[in-house]
């Protein structure tokens, strides 16, 4: 059985319909508030996720910018020239068998646990070796913790370890070809004396360093020169772990469950998840279409699995430094983004129902609220059609739509009566009107006998007023031919009369087309002159960029003037201070302030190159719309020469009307002659047809008088 919402009552189709439209509504609310609460969460997710990867690509990319800045001061220093002489002469110094000597001394009898060895100064032998170290220690101890480096290295031109800060496996050994020559810290000595004097520093990526107990270790190294200029060691350091998970630190778009990773180009991680008890430097590999993207230079955010298998929202950027590619991950899993859109779901859930149960419990009250007069209207009316019309109709003091309803119903009921009393009259009607109905059928026999005669005298009539008719019909036709020629006539007067007001037509707004060229002529010739004088401004500006520029050049000079000032009183201080060098360290830190102060000027110095590309730019922009705009003005000209060909051919269009307007004239005045002879002609026919109208009109007279008396007849009746 088919179900018929039509055929449902009202008492039940209202609520349903009532509950039906709340809960679509509310469901549609609860849906898009989800919707938007769920796109905004994912939408600031994704921001804030980028914006945590770049910030940490640019914390990566600092930590090796100070570190590589870091080792060019220190190997240009003559302090780390000076200091590896010294430990180079010591070394040699203990002859065969320095490296185990040095390993007894400095490892093996050293007080200190394994880790901590850096903290013993002076050792118990007595040697060159032990003085230069108890003099020296110190100082690179505090570089070490001033620079925050895991450890400082210095080798001699043949790759010799000559010192080393913690005094691990490969202190005092040869890395260029020894024992530890396929190390990252032995390729990468190699690579510096292979090198140029002056080449920048090098960075070996982190990588799993024997010596070191195989842990993750990363370097920088620089070449240390001579006073000849050659190269006379290798200045070294090895990268701080706990640096660099300090910039890959967990941020607060990470929330709980995300991190921040550095992945280098072997997919390995280079820093430590905080997320793991262990230690996950170069133990976790990444391989993701995110990582792949950012080596590939790109960056942006995408809904992937993390390195966990997890669903995660990462966000990836590319980090460059020192010749080495990196990637910064940033991710948080799905599940922690969903936790509050999934809370918000479920609250949404329950608000929905009330709402739901609430439109239902409405929409019953309000349905029967309807029904119930519904119902006894209804009834009223049943009982209006069965006859009944003593029963009072229910509703009628209402003020809404029912009340109407019970008007209406009033006016049916009240109609009802008024029938019933008109059809008792009708009955004593239809009695008289069969009386008169005999009284009229005697009148028209007698008007039917009156009207035969009159009938038969207007026939003969109208024979006669026929042939009367037929002459006149002749001359009507040779009339209707003579005008149908007139009218063909004034037809091709009037085309021509047209052509020519279009002619005239198009030739105005021909001139007004060469008006319009004329006015924009004028107009683009405006617009030339205003972006020459934009171009003028342009030069202006370029002026006053070069005159910019001029002043910082001379903030640099007066820089660099301070900077040689400074640098010869640090040589004075140090060769004063002797091995202590306790006033170098103050100096020197002023040094780097004036050099700080350099690069600032060559920044303005970039700046204000940038304004005076930008404003060649602008001189160059307004030149280039200078020759659009002589363009337009030409096509503009073009323009009007059209227009004025234009004319002179409308004119000539417009003179050839008028000559066939002319002869069209001609035509009509003669056709108009032969209509007037035609109409002599019918005025005689005409003459016949008024003598037999007149006999006509004396029997219609007649016919009339007799109509007259039969209708008057009929009244009384």
């Amino acid at each position: 059985m088919n179900f018929n919402f039509d055929n449902l009552a009202i008492n039940k189709k209202l609520p349903m319909t009532i509950v039906a439209i709340a809960s679509l509504a509310a469901i549609l609310t609860a849906g898009a508030a989800y919707w938007v609460a769920s796109s905004s969460a994912r939408h600031e997710t994704e921001i804030q996720l980028l914006a945590t990867a770049t910030s940490k690509s640019a914390a990566a990319k600092a930590f090796f910018a100070d570190t590589e800045k870091q080792v060019i001061e220190l190997a240009a220093s003559p302090h780390i020239a000076n200091a590896l002489a010294r430990f180079e002469t010591a070394y040699g110094e203990l002859g065969e068998g320095a490296d185990a000597t040095l390993h007894q001394t400095y490892i093996e009898n050293n007080p200190n646990p394994l880790g901590q060895k850096e903290k013993m100064t002076v050792a118990a032998t007595a040697t060159n070796y032990d003085a230069v170290h108890a003099a020296l220690h110190p100082w690179f101890r505090s570089i070490l913790k001033t620079n925050d480096f895991y450890d400082i290295f210095l080798f001699n031109a043949q790759g010799l370890n000559v010192y080393t800060v913690f005094k691990e496996e490969d202190f005092a050994t040869q890395l260029a070809n020894g024992r530890w020559k396929d190390s990252g810290l032995g390729n990468l000595v190699r690579r510096v004396l292979a090198g140029s004097p002056d080449s920048a520093p090098i960075l070996q990526d982190f990588a799993p360093y024997a010596p070191s107990n195989n842990i993750p270790a990363g370097f920088v190294a620089a070449p240390i020169k001579g006073a000849d200029g050659r190269i006379i060691g290798v200045f070294a350091v090895q990268l701080s772990i706990a640096k660099i998970d300090a910039a890959m630190a967990q941020a607060p778009a990470n929330g709980r469950t995300g991190e921040n990773t550095l992945i280098g180009q072997d997919g390995l991680a280079r820093n430590n998840s905080p997320l793991s008890k262990e230690s996950t430097m170069l133990k976790r590999k990444v391989e993701n279409p995110e990582s792949r993207a950012g080596f590939n230079g790109q960056s942006g955010v995408s809904h992937n699995r993390n390195a966990l298998n997890q669903a995660a929202y990462t966000a990836y950027v590319p980090v460059e430094a020192m010749g080495a590619k990196f990637v910064a991950l940033s991710d948080i899993t799905s599940a922690e983004v969903n936790a509050p859109i999934n809370k918000l779901a479920l609250t949404l859930g329950v608000v929905m129902l009330i709402i739901a149960a609430a439109a239902s419990a409405i929409g019953l009250w309000f349905a029967r609220s309807l029904t119930k007069p519904i119902g006894a209207l209804t009834n009223s009316m049943r009982i209006l059609a069965g006859g009944d019309t003593a029963s009072q109709v229910p509703g009628l003091g209402r003020g809404d739509e029912l009340g109407t309803m019970a008007s209406a119903v009033e006016t049916f009921r009240e109609s009802a009566i008024e029938r019933i009393r008109l059809e008792s009259i009708t009955k004593e009607e239809s009695a008289i009107q069969i009386k008169r109905g005999q009284v009229i059928e005697e009148a028209t026999s007698k008007f039917e006998r009156v009207a035969g005669d009159m009938l038969r005298a207007v026939s003969a009539a109208s024979a006669e007023l026929n042939a009367t008719a037929q002459a006149m019909t002749s001359a009507a036709e040779r009339t209707n031919h003579m005008a149908n020629s007139v009218a063909a006539a004034a037809e091709e007067s009037s085309v021509n009369a047209s052509s020519a007001s279009a002619s005239a037509s198009e030739l105005s707004g021909a001139i007004e087309q060469i008006q319009g060229a004329s006015s924009e002529s004028a107009t683009v010739a405006n617009e030339a002159v205003r972006i020459s004088g934009e171009a003028q401004q342009a030069v202006g500006e370029l002026v006053g960029a070069a005159n910019s520029i001029s002043e910082v050049v001379e903030l640099i000079r007066g820089i660099a003037e301070q900077t040689n000032l400074l640098a010869l009183n640090a040589t004075i201080e140090a060769a004063r201070a002797g091995a202590a060098g306790a006033g170098f360290a103050i100096v020197a830190s002023e040094v780097k302030n004036l050099a700080n102060q350099t690069a600032g000027a060559t920044d303005e110095i970039g700046s204000h190159i940038g304004n005076i590309q930008t404003v060649v730019e602008g001189a160059k922009n307004a030149m280039n719309r200078i020759e659009a705009v002589i363009g337009r003005i030409s096509n503009i000209s073009g323009d009007i020469s059209n227009a004025v060909e234009n004319q002179a051919a409308v004119t000539g269009e417009i003179a050839r009307s008028i000559n066939e307007v002319s002869s069209a004239a001609q035509s009509v005045t003669e056709d108009v002659i032969r209509v007037t002879e035609t109409a002599s002609e019918t005025g005689v026919a005409a003459s016949q047809v008024l003598a037999a109208s007149h006999e006509l009109s004396m029997q219609a007279a007649k016919l009339e008088e007799e109509t007259n008396r039969f209708l008057a007849d009929v009244r009384a009746a």
